[in-house]
Protein backbone atom coordinates (compact mmCIF):
# COMPACT_ATOMS: atom_id res chain seq x y z
CA UNK A 1 0.00 0.00 0.00
CA UNK A 2 1.02 3.54 -0.90
CA UNK A 3 1.85 6.10 1.92
CA UNK A 4 -0.61 9.06 1.40
CA UNK A 5 1.17 11.14 3.55
CA UNK A 6 4.60 13.07 2.36
CA UNK A 7 7.80 11.94 4.32
CA UNK A 8 9.56 14.94 6.84
CA UNK A 9 13.48 14.81 7.57
CA UNK A 10 13.70 14.46 10.81
CA UNK A 11 16.01 17.80 10.76
CA UNK A 12 13.12 19.84 10.66
CA UNK A 13 10.31 18.42 13.33
CA UNK A 14 13.36 18.38 16.21
CA UNK A 15 16.19 19.31 17.48
CA UNK A 16 18.87 17.16 19.32
CA UNK A 17 20.69 18.25 23.01
CA UNK A 18 23.33 16.10 24.02
CA UNK A 19 24.05 15.12 27.52
CA UNK A 20 25.88 16.22 31.15
CA UNK A 21 29.19 15.39 31.38
CA UNK A 22 30.76 15.38 34.75
CA UNK A 23 32.81 13.93 36.91
CA UNK A 24 33.15 11.29 39.98
CA UNK A 25 33.76 15.06 42.26
CA UNK A 26 30.71 16.10 40.40
CA UNK A 27 28.22 13.44 42.54
CA UNK A 28 25.91 13.24 45.48
CA UNK A 29 25.15 10.30 46.87
CA UNK A 30 21.16 11.79 47.07
CA UNK A 31 19.15 14.58 46.08
CA UNK A 32 19.77 17.99 47.21
CA UNK A 33 18.79 21.91 46.39
CA UNK A 34 22.88 21.53 44.62
CA UNK A 35 22.28 18.69 42.28
CA UNK A 36 19.36 17.17 40.32
CA UNK A 37 18.78 13.68 39.06
CA UNK A 38 20.83 12.36 35.83
CA UNK A 39 19.45 9.54 33.41
CA UNK A 40 21.23 7.23 31.72
CA UNK A 41 20.89 4.76 29.48
CA UNK A 42 20.12 2.17 31.96
CA UNK A 43 17.34 4.03 33.03
CA UNK A 44 15.93 3.19 29.35
CA UNK A 45 13.83 -0.03 29.75
CA UNK A 46 11.33 -1.61 27.14
CA UNK A 47 10.66 1.83 26.07
CA UNK A 48 9.89 3.23 29.08
CA UNK A 49 12.13 5.64 31.48
CA UNK A 50 12.77 3.70 34.85
CA UNK A 51 13.48 6.12 37.80
CA UNK A 52 15.89 3.62 39.87
CA UNK A 53 19.32 3.94 40.05
CA UNK A 54 19.88 7.64 39.39
CA UNK A 55 23.10 9.45 39.80
CA UNK A 56 22.87 13.18 41.23
CA UNK A 57 25.41 15.65 39.56
CA UNK A 58 26.24 19.48 40.97
CA UNK A 59 24.22 22.01 38.97
CA UNK A 60 26.82 23.85 37.91
CA UNK A 61 27.48 20.90 35.21
CA UNK A 62 23.80 20.93 33.88
CA UNK A 63 22.81 23.70 31.11
CA UNK A 64 19.10 25.40 30.87
CA UNK A 65 18.48 22.99 27.51
CA UNK A 66 19.49 19.93 29.58
CA UNK A 67 16.89 19.77 31.74
CA UNK A 68 14.06 17.27 30.43
CA UNK A 69 11.00 18.12 28.92
CA UNK A 70 7.36 16.45 28.69
CA UNK A 71 7.36 15.00 25.71
CA UNK A 72 11.32 14.59 25.21
CA UNK A 73 12.34 11.68 24.07
CA UNK A 74 15.70 10.46 24.68
CA UNK A 75 18.24 7.83 23.57
CA UNK A 76 20.87 6.09 24.37
CA UNK A 77 23.61 7.79 22.21
CA UNK A 78 26.86 5.88 22.73
CA UNK A 79 27.44 2.20 23.97
CA UNK A 80 29.99 -0.44 23.54
CA UNK A 81 26.96 -2.99 23.06
CA UNK A 82 25.07 -2.06 19.54
CA UNK A 83 21.76 -3.93 21.01
CA UNK A 84 22.03 -0.83 24.04
CA UNK A 85 22.93 2.17 21.17
CA UNK A 86 19.50 3.39 19.74
CA UNK A 87 17.41 2.24 22.95
CA UNK A 88 14.63 5.08 23.35
CA UNK A 89 11.59 6.37 25.60
CA UNK A 90 9.75 9.45 26.24
CA UNK A 91 9.42 11.57 29.08
CA UNK A 92 5.70 11.61 29.92
CA UNK A 93 5.88 13.37 33.22
CA UNK A 94 6.53 16.70 35.02
CA UNK A 95 9.91 15.77 37.20
CA UNK A 96 13.39 18.07 37.25
CA UNK A 97 15.70 15.53 35.41
CA UNK A 98 18.51 15.87 33.21
CA UNK A 99 20.49 13.21 30.95
CA UNK A 100 24.13 11.59 30.94
CA UNK A 101 26.85 12.35 27.66
CA UNK A 102 25.78 9.05 26.85
CA UNK A 103 22.24 9.69 25.99
CA UNK A 104 20.95 12.41 23.74
CA UNK A 105 17.34 14.47 23.92
CA UNK A 106 15.22 14.35 20.53
CA UNK A 107 12.89 17.50 21.33
CA UNK A 108 10.40 17.33 19.22
CA UNK A 109 8.79 21.18 17.94
CA UNK A 110 5.34 22.16 17.34
CA UNK A 111 5.18 20.99 14.03
CA UNK A 112 4.05 17.54 15.35
CA UNK A 113 2.57 15.52 17.35
CA UNK A 114 4.96 14.64 20.10
CA UNK A 115 3.34 11.39 21.22
CA UNK A 116 3.09 10.79 17.66
CA UNK A 117 7.07 11.32 17.24
CA UNK A 118 7.72 9.24 20.43
CA UNK A 119 5.99 6.15 19.12
CA UNK A 120 8.31 6.42 15.81
CA UNK A 121 11.36 5.96 18.13
CA UNK A 122 9.30 2.71 19.64
CA UNK A 123 8.88 0.96 15.82
CA UNK A 124 10.19 -1.63 14.43
CA UNK A 125 10.80 0.89 11.34
CA UNK A 126 13.15 3.10 13.29
CA UNK A 127 14.64 0.16 14.83
CA UNK A 128 15.36 -1.58 11.35
CA UNK A 129 17.05 1.70 10.33
CA UNK A 130 19.62 1.77 13.25
CA UNK A 131 20.54 -1.61 13.37
CA UNK A 132 21.28 -1.30 9.63
CA UNK A 133 23.78 1.89 10.63
CA UNK A 134 25.31 -0.01 13.57
CA UNK A 135 25.99 -3.16 10.75
CA UNK A 136 26.91 -1.38 7.94
CA UNK A 137 29.29 1.54 9.55
CA UNK A 138 30.09 -0.99 12.56
CA UNK A 139 29.15 2.47 14.59
CA UNK A 140 28.63 2.23 18.36
CA UNK A 141 27.43 5.97 19.10
CA UNK A 142 24.57 7.85 17.16
CA UNK A 143 25.69 10.82 15.43
CA UNK A 144 23.32 14.04 14.76
CA UNK A 145 23.51 13.38 11.11
CA UNK A 146 21.65 9.80 11.80
CA UNK A 147 18.67 11.02 13.52
CA UNK A 148 18.53 14.65 11.33
CA UNK A 149 17.98 12.04 7.92
CA UNK A 150 15.69 9.90 9.29
CA UNK A 151 12.34 10.69 7.46
CA UNK A 152 9.08 10.70 9.33
CA UNK A 153 5.55 10.24 7.28
CA UNK A 154 3.55 13.32 8.27
CA UNK A 155 0.19 13.04 8.42
CA UNK A 156 -2.11 16.22 9.65
CA UNK A 157 -1.68 17.01 12.93
CA UNK A 158 -5.57 16.02 13.37
CA UNK A 159 -4.83 12.31 12.34
CA UNK A 160 -1.30 11.92 14.16
CA UNK A 161 -3.62 12.71 17.43
CA UNK A 162 -5.68 10.66 15.98
CA UNK A 163 -2.97 7.55 15.47
CA UNK A 164 -1.91 8.56 19.16
CA UNK A 165 -5.55 7.76 20.80
CA UNK A 166 -5.04 4.23 18.22
CA UNK A 167 -1.31 3.63 19.83
CA UNK A 168 -2.44 4.70 23.55
CA UNK A 169 -5.30 2.92 23.55
CA UNK A 170 -3.54 -0.81 22.38
CA UNK A 171 -0.59 0.17 24.29
CA UNK A 172 -3.44 0.71 27.96
CA UNK A 173 -4.44 -3.01 27.01
CA UNK A 174 -0.79 -4.36 26.66
CA UNK A 175 -0.09 -2.75 30.30
CA UNK A 176 -2.99 -3.76 31.92
CA UNK A 177 -2.17 -7.64 30.40
CA UNK A 178 0.95 -7.46 31.94
CA UNK A 179 -0.28 -6.11 35.10
CA UNK A 180 -2.20 -9.17 35.44
CA UNK A 181 0.77 -11.32 34.77
CA UNK A 182 2.87 -9.63 37.60
CA UNK A 183 -0.52 -9.94 40.06
CA UNK A 184 -0.76 -13.97 39.20
CA UNK A 185 3.06 -14.17 39.60
CA UNK A 186 2.48 -12.44 43.26
CA UNK A 187 -0.44 -14.49 44.29
CA UNK A 188 1.21 -17.77 43.79
CA UNK A 189 4.02 -16.79 45.75
CA UNK A 190 0.95 -15.25 48.32
CA UNK A 191 -0.01 -19.21 47.96
CA UNK A 192 3.39 -20.54 48.77
CA UNK A 193 3.69 -17.86 52.21
CA UNK A 194 0.47 -19.00 53.22
CA UNK A 195 1.29 -22.57 53.31
CA UNK A 196 4.88 -22.62 54.24
CA UNK A 197 5.68 -19.61 55.38
CA UNK A 198 9.13 -17.16 54.96
CA UNK A 199 11.59 -19.76 54.12
CA UNK A 200 13.84 -17.51 55.68
CA UNK A 201 12.50 -17.22 59.32
CA UNK A 202 10.68 -20.20 59.42
CA UNK A 203 7.99 -19.52 61.54
CA UNK A 204 6.32 -22.64 60.92
CA UNK A 205 8.94 -24.67 62.12
CA UNK A 206 9.77 -26.96 59.57
CA UNK A 207 12.87 -29.44 59.45
CA UNK A 208 15.93 -27.47 57.75
CA UNK A 209 18.09 -29.35 55.45
CA UNK A 210 20.98 -28.48 53.33
CA UNK A 211 20.74 -28.13 49.19
CA UNK A 212 23.26 -30.41 49.10
CA UNK A 213 21.11 -33.05 51.19
CA UNK A 214 17.89 -32.56 49.45
CA UNK A 215 19.23 -32.51 45.94
CA UNK A 216 21.97 -33.52 43.26
CA UNK A 217 24.20 -30.40 42.65
CA UNK A 218 25.96 -30.50 38.53
CA UNK A 219 27.93 -27.30 37.52
CA UNK A 220 27.53 -26.80 33.83
CA UNK A 221 30.91 -26.54 31.25
CA UNK A 222 32.29 -25.31 27.96
CA UNK A 223 33.34 -28.36 25.77
CA UNK A 224 36.37 -27.27 24.13
CA UNK A 225 35.75 -24.43 21.01
CA UNK A 226 38.91 -25.44 19.62
CA UNK A 227 37.15 -28.90 18.41
CA UNK A 228 34.75 -27.72 15.98
CA UNK A 229 32.53 -31.06 16.08
CA UNK A 230 31.59 -30.52 19.56
CA UNK A 231 28.93 -27.91 18.46
CA UNK A 232 25.95 -28.99 16.13
CA UNK A 233 22.21 -29.18 16.37
CA UNK A 234 22.11 -32.23 18.71
CA UNK A 235 20.87 -30.43 22.00
CA UNK A 236 19.97 -27.43 23.50
CA UNK A 237 23.21 -25.75 25.69
CA UNK A 238 21.80 -23.60 27.80
CA UNK A 239 23.09 -20.09 28.78
CA UNK A 240 22.18 -18.16 32.01
CA UNK A 241 20.26 -15.58 29.34
CA UNK A 242 17.65 -18.18 29.15
CA UNK A 243 17.29 -18.26 32.40
CA UNK A 244 17.08 -14.47 33.60
CA UNK A 245 13.87 -14.29 32.15
CA UNK A 246 10.61 -13.98 33.84
CA UNK A 247 9.61 -17.48 32.76
CA UNK A 248 8.88 -20.48 34.72
CA UNK A 249 11.07 -22.55 32.32
CA UNK A 250 14.26 -22.08 30.12
CA UNK A 251 14.04 -20.41 26.83
CA UNK A 252 15.56 -21.69 23.75
CA UNK A 253 19.10 -21.96 23.24
CA UNK A 254 20.59 -19.89 20.67
CA UNK A 255 23.60 -22.02 20.37
CA UNK A 256 23.38 -26.02 20.19
CA UNK A 257 25.89 -28.94 21.01
CA UNK A 258 26.60 -31.89 18.81
CA UNK A 259 26.04 -35.55 20.07
CA UNK A 260 29.90 -35.45 21.00
CA UNK A 261 29.94 -32.43 22.27
CA UNK A 262 27.00 -33.78 24.66
CA UNK A 263 29.26 -36.44 25.80
CA UNK A 264 31.98 -34.12 26.80
CA UNK A 265 29.26 -31.73 28.19
CA UNK A 266 27.21 -31.53 31.62
CA UNK A 267 23.73 -32.91 30.41
CA UNK A 268 20.14 -32.86 32.76
CA UNK A 269 16.89 -34.07 31.86
CA UNK A 270 13.52 -32.28 32.18
CA UNK A 271 12.34 -30.52 35.77
CA UNK A 272 15.43 -29.98 36.65
CA UNK A 273 16.20 -26.69 38.12
CA UNK A 274 18.99 -24.68 36.62
CA UNK A 275 20.33 -21.63 38.42
CA UNK A 276 22.35 -18.83 37.67
CA UNK A 277 25.63 -18.84 40.33
CA UNK A 278 28.20 -16.42 38.09
CA UNK A 279 27.15 -12.90 36.75
CA UNK A 280 28.30 -9.65 35.92
CA UNK A 281 25.73 -8.32 38.16
CA UNK A 282 24.31 -9.64 41.33
CA UNK A 283 21.02 -9.27 40.57
CA UNK A 284 21.13 -12.28 38.28
CA UNK A 285 22.72 -14.44 41.31
CA UNK A 286 20.12 -17.37 41.92
CA UNK A 287 17.85 -16.42 38.68
CA UNK A 288 16.03 -19.86 38.36
CA UNK A 289 13.99 -21.69 35.73
CA UNK A 290 12.74 -25.37 35.37
CA UNK A 291 14.15 -27.79 32.20
CA UNK A 292 11.33 -28.64 29.87
CA UNK A 293 13.87 -31.01 27.98
CA UNK A 294 16.78 -32.78 27.84
CA UNK A 295 19.59 -30.16 27.84
CA UNK A 296 23.00 -29.34 28.15
CA UNK A 297 24.34 -26.48 29.99
CA UNK A 298 27.17 -24.00 30.85
CA UNK A 299 29.69 -23.07 34.05
CA UNK A 300 27.85 -20.64 34.81
CA UNK A 301 24.47 -22.42 35.68
CA UNK A 302 24.33 -24.83 38.58
CA UNK A 303 21.46 -27.92 38.49
CA UNK A 304 19.36 -29.18 40.76
CA UNK A 305 18.59 -31.80 40.85
CA UNK A 306 15.22 -32.62 43.56
CA UNK A 307 15.80 -35.91 45.05
CA UNK A 308 12.41 -36.31 47.25
CA UNK A 309 11.16 -32.79 46.72
CA UNK A 310 8.35 -31.52 44.46
CA UNK A 311 10.03 -29.32 41.63
CA UNK A 312 7.30 -26.63 41.78
CA UNK A 313 8.00 -26.28 45.28
CA UNK A 314 11.34 -26.30 45.22
CA UNK A 315 11.43 -23.80 42.27
CA UNK A 316 9.58 -21.52 44.44
CA UNK A 317 11.51 -22.17 46.88
CA UNK A 318 14.46 -20.88 45.14
CA UNK A 319 12.38 -17.93 43.95
CA UNK A 320 11.41 -16.49 47.50
CA UNK A 321 14.65 -17.29 48.84
CA UNK A 322 16.87 -15.17 45.99
CA UNK A 323 18.18 -12.36 48.39
CA UNK A 324 19.04 -15.51 51.05
CA UNK A 325 20.87 -16.99 48.03
CA UNK A 326 22.91 -13.93 47.38
CA UNK A 327 24.72 -13.37 50.24
CA UNK A 328 26.20 -16.19 50.16
CA UNK A 329 28.00 -14.88 46.68
CA UNK A 330 31.33 -13.29 46.28
CA UNK A 331 30.70 -9.21 47.13
CA UNK A 332 32.62 -8.43 43.62
CA UNK A 333 31.73 -7.15 40.37
CA UNK A 334 30.86 -10.25 38.94
CA UNK A 335 28.87 -11.99 41.19
CA UNK A 336 29.65 -15.65 41.65
CA UNK A 337 28.13 -18.47 44.25
CA UNK A 338 30.75 -21.78 44.10
CA UNK A 339 28.48 -25.29 43.84
CA UNK A 340 30.46 -26.00 47.24
CA UNK A 341 28.70 -22.50 48.57
CA UNK A 342 25.64 -23.06 47.63
CA UNK A 343 25.20 -26.83 48.76
CA UNK A 344 25.58 -25.72 52.26
CA UNK A 345 22.30 -23.46 52.02
CA UNK A 346 19.62 -24.73 54.40
CA UNK A 347 16.42 -24.61 53.08
CA UNK A 348 13.17 -25.67 54.92
CA UNK A 349 11.79 -29.51 54.42
CA UNK A 350 7.53 -29.22 54.50
CA UNK A 351 6.34 -32.57 54.27
CA UNK A 352 6.21 -34.23 50.87
CA UNK A 353 2.19 -34.51 50.52
CA UNK A 354 1.82 -30.78 51.20
CA UNK A 355 4.30 -30.17 48.57
CA UNK A 356 2.41 -32.06 46.23
CA UNK A 357 -0.75 -29.75 46.70
CA UNK A 358 1.13 -27.01 46.03
CA UNK A 359 2.34 -28.21 43.18
CA UNK A 360 -0.86 -29.06 41.71
CA UNK A 361 -2.13 -25.39 42.72
CA UNK A 362 1.54 -24.31 40.49
CA UNK A 363 0.90 -25.93 37.66
CA UNK A 364 -3.21 -24.98 37.39
CA UNK A 365 -0.89 -21.24 37.82
CA UNK A 366 1.39 -21.66 35.20
CA UNK A 367 -1.31 -23.18 32.60
CA UNK A 368 -3.26 -19.45 33.65
CA UNK A 369 0.39 -17.75 33.04
CA UNK A 370 0.68 -19.39 29.76
CA UNK A 371 -2.71 -18.30 28.57
CA UNK A 372 -2.15 -15.01 29.82
CA UNK A 373 1.12 -14.99 28.27
CA UNK A 374 0.15 -16.26 25.06
CA UNK A 375 -3.19 -13.10 24.97
CA UNK A 376 0.06 -10.77 25.59
CA UNK A 377 2.00 -11.88 22.92
CA UNK A 378 -0.71 -11.49 20.63
CA UNK A 379 -1.63 -7.87 21.48
CA UNK A 380 2.16 -7.14 21.25
CA UNK A 381 2.16 -8.22 17.83
CA UNK A 382 -0.84 -6.29 16.70
CA UNK A 383 0.57 -2.96 18.19
CA UNK A 384 3.84 -3.71 16.53
CA UNK A 385 1.50 -3.87 13.29
CA UNK A 386 -0.14 -0.52 13.73
CA UNK A 387 3.16 1.13 14.71
CA UNK A 388 4.54 -0.14 11.42
CA UNK A 389 2.13 1.03 9.65
CA UNK A 390 1.43 4.32 10.82
CA UNK A 391 5.27 4.99 10.10
CA UNK A 392 5.15 3.31 6.82
CA UNK A 393 2.17 5.80 6.12
CA UNK A 394 -0.43 3.21 5.67
CA UNK A 395 -2.79 3.75 9.10
CA UNK A 396 -5.37 5.95 7.32
CA UNK A 397 -7.93 5.75 10.24
CA UNK A 398 -10.60 7.28 7.85
CA UNK A 399 -10.24 3.74 5.86
CA UNK A 400 -10.38 1.96 8.66
CA UNK A 401 -13.17 2.74 10.06
CA UNK A 402 -15.32 2.56 6.44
Amino acid sequence: MKSRYSKVPMKSLTEQIRGVTYKESDLSVALDSDHKPVLRANNIVDGKIEFDDLVFVSNKNIKGNQLVREGDIIIAASSGSKNIVGKAAQFLRDYEVSFGAFCKIIRPNSGVNHKYLGYYFQSSYYRYIISNLSNGANINNIRNEHINNLRVPLPPLQTQKEIVEVLDKAQELIDLRKKQIELLDNLIQSVFYDMFGDPVTNPMGWEVKRIGDLSELVTGNTPSRKIDEYYGDYIDWIKSGNINTSDVYITSAKERLSKSGADVGRVVDEKTILMTCIAGSLDCIGNVAITDKRVAFNQQINAIIPLNSDVYFMYVLMLVSKKYIQKASTNSMKGMLSKGKLSELTFIVPNKDLQDVFGEIFFKYYKQKQLMQQSLTEMENNFNSLMQRAFKGELFLDEEVS
